[in-house]
């Protein structure tokens, strides 16, 4: 939408989408601990959804070399990993101890990615 709008618009539209992004994963977030009882649905349906959301724009952000979107759908995706590994195996030395090991070689691929990223833009426009 922000290349449609004008280059007047344009910033306020990547705000709003991007704000809009920040909303959309929080009321996953929630919705993945405590279900929604409005709508009867249980936390484990928002779980399955979110992280296939998040893995469906992830792959589009990377189509469309949108790094932002990327690194948001890697860092909620993060959350989500982390909210669920706790919820079921709970906070024990092992499980502390595995979640931060992992918690580093998710960081370090995701700065690998970002640095590819800025290589390959570099590269394109030098």
């Amino acid at each position: 939408l922000s290349r449609r709008v004008g280059a007047e618009r344009e910033r306020l539209a990547i705000i709003a989408a991007r704000t809009a992004v920040l909303v959309v994963n929080l009321a996953f977030l929630v919705g993945s601990i405590f279900g929604d009882a409005l709508l009867g649905w249980p936390s484990a349906v928002f779980s399955v959804l979110w992280a296939v959301l998040l893995l469906a724009v992830g792959v589009w952000g990377v189509a469309v070399d949108r790094r932002w979107v990327v690194n948001a759908a890697a860092v909620f995706g993060a959350l989500h990993f982390y909210t669920q590994w706790f919820e079921y195996l709970g906070a024990q030395a092992i499980s502390v101890l595995a979640g931060g090991l992992l918690l580093i070689a998710f960081g370090l691929v995701l700065a690998r990615f970002n640095n590819w990223i800025g290589t390959r833009r570099a590269g394109a426009t030098g």
